[in-house]
């Protein structure tokens, strides 16, 4: 379940289903995320998080050395 009080949307470390990712994310209404990656080749899709899913936030990416501020 996700700790704390809800991140505004942008760039995390989430766990989901026992896999560290790093996405996307936008909170949408009835307790939804929309977990997008930059990389086209992947769907974006939706978590609900009342749902019984996996699903943790390990924190927020800030800075994305040599490319650019997030």
């Amino acid at each position: 379940s996700e700790q704390g009080c809800a991140p505004t949307d942008g760039i995390f470390v989430i766990r989901l289903e026992g896999t560290i990712l790093v996405k996307r994310l936008q909170h949408l209404p009835g307790g939804l995320i929309r977990v997008k990656s930059d990389n086209d080749a992947y769907e974006a899709y939706t978590v609900q998080l009342n749902g019984g899913v996996d699903f943790e936030i390990l924190g927020r990416v800030l800075l994305v050395l040599g490319l650019r501020a997030v």
